[in-house]
């Protein structure tokens, strides 16, 4: 007799640890960072950003790191209001 599973149950090697298995999922999101970590540190030089009245020279690291970081934390905000 088969059973449907219930929301949170996951069989074994389906990214829950269990198993050695690893999700699609995160192995896109580590071929993500590590490309992310690639493009940081092959754009090292100065670049000027303006902010409505304002002209910065920031290093080009910088702006991309603080970049992905407001980007990470928007896209948790969208999962957590999503559940």
């Amino acid at each position: 007799m088969l059973r449907g599973r219930s929301r949170g149950e996951a069989r074994v090697g389906e990214g829950t640890g269990k198993g050695g298995g690893r999700s699609v999922k995160s192995i896109v999101i580590g071929v993500l960072v590590l490309a992310l970590v690639i493009v940081i540190f092959q754009n090292t030089g100065d670049t000027k950003l303006q902010i409505l009245f304002f002209d910065v020279t920031w290093p080009l690291w910088l702006l991309l790191t603080v970049f992905a970081a407001v980007a990470f934390i928007a896209g948790w905000f969208a999962g957590r209001m999503r559940d």
